[in-house]
């Protein structure tokens, strides 16, 4: 399952290969940026339908006392688009939708801390069909949870941005800029430089926990490719790869990789998918708690910034057989080498720019992030490719 923050990264999510997304209702979900509005769901929707790619709502926020006028407009408008199943994770708002529209199935969210069997058996009985299970959980609770609890789907996190807290239940965000992530409007101080300060107020000290630095809240990024196949031999039923807020090179990239994991089970892991999902930016990666419980090797200390070892330059939004049109999102030179994802094709494939000519300013040497250009194509690349070169 692959996130979809907007429209356009719903369409590479569906073209990269994902039987599934999810979306986020406006007023409704835990990150408020990347939500939808009613016509956008709309056709969300109907893309889902037409490409048969199921689609989930997320509800997953946990609304006030004073939010539940709002929140029970906002659902009365996108219950009525039947996405195949709603997340919630507040027992408020599973009530309110039950009563609004019975026939809509519901999904639980990580954010309710499903930790064991009793916990599945609860929220079966008050009629939810998909568990999405807590990320501190180790493998063996998983499988031991899975056989506990045979008759009710089964849901895992397996790659995307880690919170600090618990299961993302985290004040800190409210607590330092009164920017409630538990509503959908973390400001992400965990990934702040922190000093520590004396009495004396004029004298700040750096934290010296150790030589690599003073980023002690800042979580690695979760990877669990490389343990898939566990978690297909016990039965888990959706992957879900986190990443609303993130870019469409991201979301096809690792749809990308995924998909190809999936597709070669029970085949042996390929070394080269993983070194694939290094070159998406990250915050290096980790394994969580999947094998245990995380030491220091979970933390990212030296630094805040993402790895970035490529740039996405660019979408394909038109293709020939000699020439292709590029949307630019980053900037692009003659003579780079640009790498191509192509849906279409399992192998990254490359050429060089040996010419190219700007919508607005005809032929160029240089051009950046907005423009759309034309450029010679060596083979056939397919529209929707994604384009990226080397930092």
């Amino acid at each position: 399952m692959l996130p979809a923050g907007n429209l356009a990264k719903l369409k590479t999510a569906i073209l990269f290969g994902a039987d599934a997304v999810y979306v986020g209702g406006k007023g409704l979900s835990l990150r408020a940026p990347a939500e939808m509005d009613l016509s956008e769901l709309s056709s969300a929707v109907a893309l889902c339908r037409k490409s048969k790619v199921k689609i989930y709502l997320a509800a997953n926020l946990f609304p006030h006392q004073n939010d539940l006028k709002t929140v029970k407009k906002q659902l009365k408008k996108f219950l009525p688009l039947k996405f195949d199943a709603v997340l919630v994770s507040d027992p408020g708002l599973l009530l309110i939708i039950k009563k609004l529209s019975p026939q809509t199935k519901l999904h639980l969210s990580v954010q309710a801390n499903t930790l064991n069997s009793q916990s599945v058996n609860f929220w079966k009985k008050q009629g939810v069909k998909r568990i999405v299970l807590a990320r501190e959980l180790q493998f063996e609770e998983i499988k031991a949870i899975r056989k506990l609890c045979p008759d009710i789907e089964l849901e895992v996190f397996v790659h995307g941005a880690l919170c600090l807290s618990y299961s993302g239940r985290c004040y800190l965000s409210q607590y330092l800029n009164e920017r409630n992530a538990n509503q959908g409007a973390c400001s992400y101080p965990c990934r702040w430089k922190y000093y520590l300060r004396e009495e004396d107020p004029s004298r700040e000290l750096v934290i010296e926990e150790d030589a690599r630095g003073v980023h002690l809240l800042n979580i690695r990024d979760l990877c669990l490719a490389p343990y898939l196949y566990d978690l297909i031999k016990i039965g888990i039923n959706s992957f879900k790869i986190e990443g609303r807020m993130k870019s469409e090179f991201y979301v096809g990239t690792v749809g990308r990789i995924y998909r190809q994991i999936m597709d070669a089970y029970p085949h042996e892991f390929k070394k080269e998918w993983l070194n694939e999902l290094k070159k998406v930016s990250n915050r290096a990666y980790s394994t969580g708690f999947f094998r245990g419980k995380p030491g220091k090797d979970q933390m990212r200390f030296d630094s805040s910034q993402y790895v970035k070892p490529y740039r996405f330059v660019g979408i394909v939004i038109g293709s020939n057989k000699k020439t292709i049109t590029i949307k630019v999102k980053d900037h692009i030179r003659l003579k780079d080498k640009i790498e191509v994802i192509d849906p279409k094709i399992d192998k990254v494939h490359f050429f060089k720019i040996n010419s190219m000519y700007s919508d607005k300013k005809g032929a160029v040497q240089k051009v950046g992030a907005g423009y759309t250009i034309t450029v010679e194509a060596p083979y056939n690349i397919s529209e929707g490719s994604l384009l990226r070169v080397k930092n």
